[in-house]
């Protein structure tokens, strides 16, 4: 009996042991585990309450500054590390897109705290999208203020377009270590509760309120395509799931962002136009230095990064290089929006993803952080 207790016990204090030093390990390499444990509560309310120190920067955008949480590896965080003087509040929320971006804004300026700077940063690959909803429409002659997607105004930016993140208790534990996290993510997930990639999974998506640019039946046909191990990556949650589910109803999508129909590119611009002299006359009239940075996806930029979403995510082929149009026009009209023109590198980007890792973000710091000393 003892003998047992003794056997179990070296076995007991080998797992704590071991956790604890993957635990250490993680922590110091967190550029290998990216998507563990950054996405926790998210309440806009407590993060202006937050933001209460003197000299004040908000940041705002997407998954792209939320990414990594409060890891060394966050964009706001190395931002926070470069200026010195101020505090960077964390304005961002996953999934969101600008219109989201603007009525965080909102919130956050008409709070009773006052922002020295602004920061926006947008996404190439997917904060323009909004035209290809005008489609079949007789477009030319839309009023823009009515332009709505799935019955919502995109140009609303009242309080009811402000999304928070609560997640249950067993998500903020298993998300508050790595070692939690592994053993959820690459045992329990993996191997337990994986997604089947089916046509009940096409159908589920073809139930929501969405652009569709083929039909169910397509959509199931490049399913059927899509090879047995992409599957395995997808359902175990290794490859990222949304793109997938987006080449699957609109595998042209990267085609028409980066050069849509003439007059869908004036659209384009016109939604674009009116986000940001939104956002631009909100900053002037609460004194705030506004800049706004256009992150680059990396399918206009690698020849990698196209491989990649054709083969493992199922997009048609897209072979233009560059700064998209849409991408093209701002820069040239604005003077606060900046594009890291050949900044960044395919080993920026996580792989089997679209975000940046540590490096990368680490990049779009410094070109972001050099922007407001040169002005």
């Amino acid at each position: 009996m003892r003998s047992l207790i003794k056997y179990l016990s070296i076995i007991f204090v080998s797992i704590i042991s071991s956790f604890i030093i993957f635990e250490i390990y993680a922590n110091y390499r967190s550029d290998l585990f990216p998507s563990y444990g950054w996405q926790q509560n998210n309440i806009l309310e407590k993060k202006i309450d937050k933001c209460n120190k003197n000299k004040k920067i908000g940041v705002f955008g997407d998954s792209f500054v939320e990414y990594f949480g409060s890891d060394q590896n966050n964009l706001v965080e190395i931002l926070d590390h470069k200026f010195e003087n101020y505090n960077l509040c964390n304005f961002g929320m996953s999934g969101d897109s600008i219109n989201h971006y603007i009525s965080r804004f909102v919130k956050v300026v008409e709070s009773n705290i006052k922002l020295d700077k602004a920061i926006f940063f947008i996404y190439e690959g997917n904060d323009f999208y909004e035209f290809r909803y005008a489609k079949g429409e007789n477009f030319q002659y839309m009023d823009l203020n009515n332009f709505k997607i799935n019955g919502n105004n995109i140009f609303d930016y009242s309080d009811k377009f402000i999304i928070d993140r609560k997640l249950p208790f067993y998500k903020n534990l298993i998300k508050s270590t790595y070692s939690i996290n592994f053993i959820y993510r690459e045992i329990i997930k993996k191997y337990f509760f994986k997604k089947k990639i089916d046509h009940y999974f096409v159908k589920n998506i073809y139930s929501e309120d969405k652009y569709f640019e083929v039909n169910l039946n397509q959509a199931i046909s490049r399913m059927e395509k899509t090879p047995l191990e992409i599957k395995e990556l997808l359902s175990a949650d290794i490859l990222n799931v949304n793109f997938y589910k987006l080449a699957l109803r609109n595998p042209n999508y990267f085609k028409e962002i980066f050069n849509p129909d003439p007059k869908l590119l004036e659209l384009q611009k016109k939604i674009a136009i009116k986000y940001f002299n939104y956002i631009n006359k909100k900053c002037e009239k609460y004194a705030i230095d506004c800049k706004i940075v256009i992150i680059p996806t990396d399918m206009f930029l690698f020849e990698k990064a196209k491989i990649k979403y054709q083969k493992k995510f199922m997009f048609n082929e897209q072979n233009e290089y560059g700064k998209s149009k849409i991408v093209n026009f701002l820069t040239e009209y604005y003077g606060n929006i900046y594009y890291p023109s050949n900044i960044l590198k395919y080993s920026d980007y996580i792989k089997n993803d679209m975000h940046l890792n540590g490096k990368g973000n680490q990049n779009i710091a410094n070109f972001t952080y050099d922007l407001f000393k040169i002005n």
